[in-house]
């Protein structure tokens, strides 16, 4: 262990061991938790769990604990977040955050392809928000968007609330 770890830095945390607080902390939730001895969760090693939610459309999120945490979300956005005290608050304000509606996943198409996902606040989500998140894309992204259009995608837990913006070509 480093000893020039700040104090409020654990590495000690092991993902697997906060199983029964996040259940807890899913009160209310429905889920289901899973291992590497279930159907489609192969990958997980032992002793490492996949808790899954469905949300009314039933699309999953799903939270690894593995070496890490790690949050997933509909196709293309997840996060991995470290196995200390840090990552764990870390992954559980995100995971309220996304249960809340208070986050959103900003998925960017350009012809059908996906570009990139991240996490927004919902309060952030404006335009100029949107314009920022796509201006540090990389270069060649940003040219495809310019030239072809885009999709950008707001997608809620609560999916009644998400929005599609189209972006015509030159646009950007």
């Amino acid at each position: 262990m480093n000893p020039n770890l700040p104090e409020n830095m654990n590495n000690d945390i092991n993902p697997a061991d906060k199983l029964q607080e996040i259940q807890t902390f899913l009160t209310g939730q429905e889920f289901q938790v899973y291992t590497g001895e279930d159907r489609e969760y192969e990958y997980l090693d032992e002793g490492y769990y996949c808790i899954t939610l469905r949300n009314t459309k039933g699309n999953p999120l799903y939270i690894d604990l593995t070496d890490e945490f790690t949050l997933t979300y509909k196709e293309y956005w997840h996060c991995h977040y470290n196995p200390d005290s840090r990552g764990y608050s870390e992954m559980l304000h995100d995971l309220r955050g996304l249960l809340d509606n208070k986050l959103l996943v900003l998925d960017i198409y350009s012809k059908e392809r996906w570009e990139s996902s991240s996490l927004l606040d919902f309060d952030h989500a404006t335009v100029a928000d949107i314009d920022r998140q796509i201006s540090v894309l990389p270069k060649e992204i940003v040219r495809r968007i310019k030239q072809d259009g885009a999709e950008i995608r707001l997608q809620f837990w609560d999916e009644d609330k998400s929005k599609i913006i189209r972006l015509e070509p030159d646009e950007k």
